[in-house]
Formats: structure tokens, sequence, C-alpha cells
């Protein structure tokens, strides 16, 4: 049995690093040819996981078209470049499972990972990861759940048996829409929360963006399919889970030397309000977080003092709603 990880990225070295402290025929694919160099030479990732070196049993590759061969390939790219990737992956020898770790909605076409992969990858059997994990823990060995979205039930058992190890555990399951969504939605709320708290606006503020939130998570995602509690998941309920990280992801990100990976998730965040924010005009959604979410990404201004976000809100009734305008403000993406 082998698997490859394709995406050199933080989450993927992580992956890598855990899978192939137990089981060999493990190998990490890296696009940047200097990268991958620098990787093979240092025995670690110093660009994105800095001082976690590589087990032994870890390959690093450079050949794209013998990594995809693998049984089992994990996909750690960057959602807005998933479908561009997945054109390009070469199709002879295709791997039986497929498996998206990256979190998102895809702007060009509005659908998630494993629709992607069903589309341009038909043969392999398409399955997604995701859920509260962060790369230095998962890396390290410290105890991490995630879940394992996969429609076939016995492939994600299979799956889930082969990707497992003693220190990372996969919950199943067959709602593979209400796992993608949950991975997504919750960035944006989450972050905002984050910003709550640099702010300083209140406990009272953020319990009610995360309250509001969170409903509207629920209700988004079983207007697209989602199975009812599918929010009350790993993948979902992360948004709680995830407040400090975010908090401290936004004080970086006023600082000019922002790191990629900091600057993925927000920029991340901030195509999924885009895409609820498209759906809410299409079919008359009520999703006022996102939507104001989204209205001041583009539009809002970044004065110090925020008293233009503080007029654009006055457009709407939903008071609660300040602290995602925040967000935006100082996000300045």
């Amino acid at each position: 049995m082998s698997i490859s990880v394709l995406g050199a990225g933080a989450f993927g070295t992580a992956l890598a690093i855990a899978l192939a402290k137990h089981r060999p025929g493990v190998r990490l694919w890296a696009r940047d040819a200097a990268q991958l160099h620098n990787m093979q030479t240092a025995r670690c990732n110093q660009k994105r996981l800095p001082n976690m070196g590589f087990p032994e049993a870890l390959e690093l590759a450079a050949d794209l078209a013998e990594c995809a061969a693998a049984e089992i390939v994990l996909l750690a790219v960057p959602m807005q470049q998933l479908g561009g990737f997945l054109s390009a992956l070469p199709q002879k020898n295709s791997p039986t499972y497929l498996v998206s770790c990256c979190k998102g909605i895809d702007l060009a076409t509005g659908k998630g990972a494993s629709a992607l992969l069903e589309a341009q990858a038909p043969n392999a059997q398409a399955a997604v990861l995701t859920g509260p994990s962060f790369a230095t823990d998962l890396a390290a060995g410290s105890p991490t759940a995630l879940s394992l979205a996969c429609a076939d039930a016995a492939a994600g058992l299979y799956l889930q048996e082969q990707l497992s190890t003693p220190s990372l555990r996969l919950y199943r399951s067959t709602d593979v829409t209400g796992a993608e969504l949950g991975g997504a939605l919750k960035n944006v709320i989450a972050i905002a929360c984050g910003v709550t708290i640099g702010a300083g606006l209140g406990d009272s503020a953020r319990a009610a963006l995360m309250a509001r939130g969170y409903v509207e998570m629920q209700r988004f995602a079983a207007s697209l399919g989602a199975r009812d509690h599918a929010m009350e998941s790993l993948s979902g309920f992360q948004v709680i889970i995830s407040l400090p990280s975010c908090y401290l992801l936004l004080h970086q990100s006023s600082h000019d030397d922002t790191d990629d990976a900091t600057k993925g998730s927000l920029y991340q965040s901030h195509n999924v309000s885009r895409n609820v924010y498209w759906f809410s005009c299409g079919s008359g959604f009520d999703s006022c977080n996102y939507v104001v979410t989204h209205d001041c990404s583009e539009n809002g201004s970044h004065n110090s003092d925020g008293q233009d976000v503080h007029d654009f809100l006055a457009h709407y009734d939903a008071s609660l709603t300040l602290a995602i305008a925040v967000t935006w403000q100082w996000l300045n993406i």
C-alpha cells in the first residue's frame, strides 16, 4: 500500500510526517523544485513547518506522475488551485482513492472539493479529510481528531484504517457535503470571533456572533443538502475551538511579515464569504453575517476609527454583525 501527499504546505507536510512515522511507502511531493531541494537537504520543511524533522521513512519526490499513481493520494493544495491541479494530473495509472485535504469552496464553480474530484477523476473514489487540526500538533504527534467523509461507506472504512495513527483518530461520515461545508463556513465566523477579542468588543458581542453565525452555518449547509446535525461534527464545531488561534492570525495579519500560511487562511475565508453572498443574492437565503462580511471585504473602509464601518452597518438590521465588519476592516485583504 502506497500513500502520496501532493502539496508541501504546512498541513500537507504535517500529514506526511504523521503518516510516515508509522508506516512505509509515504511520499511527499512539492511543486517548487527549490523548496524540494531544501527539504531534501535539511530533512524538514523550513519554509512551512520549521523544527519538525522528517521521519527516516518519509520519501520526497519530484515526479508527479509517479506520486499520482499511489493507491491513496492526499491532495493538500489550495482550494482555488484544486481544479487546475486535477486537470494537470497524469491520467495514466490513476489512484484508487483521492482524498481532498483542502477547505473552502471553488470560486469558479461554487462547488466543493468532492464535486471537482468526481468530475475530473471519475475512476477514483473521492473522499474529504477535514476538521479541527493545526499542522504543528499533527506533525508533533499530539492527539488529533479529524473527520473523514466518503459517500461509499466501505471505502471510508478502508481509508480510516490506512490513514489512522496512534495519535491521529479519524471519524467516518458519509455526509460529504456536510463535512465540506463545515470546514469552509466555520472559518469566516471563527476569524470574526477572534477579532471581537482583539477589538475589545466584549464577550457579549462574541457570544452573539458565535451563536447566530453557527445558526447560519446550519441553515446554509442544510439548504445545500447537508444532513441534520452536520455542523455538530468535527468539521463544523471547530468554530468554537479555533477562536484563540484565529485571534493570533488576525494579530499577525497587521504586520508586513505575515507568513504565507496565515495569509492563505484569511484569503480562503474571504472567498467563502463571497460564495455565500452570491448564493444568498440568488436564492433569497438569509445569511446576514456572511453578506456583511462580503460587503465589508469588498467595499469597506480601513480607517482606524472604524466610523465608515459603523456607517455601512446602518444599512443592516443586524448590529451584532459589527464584529464581522471590523474583521474585514482589519484584514486589509
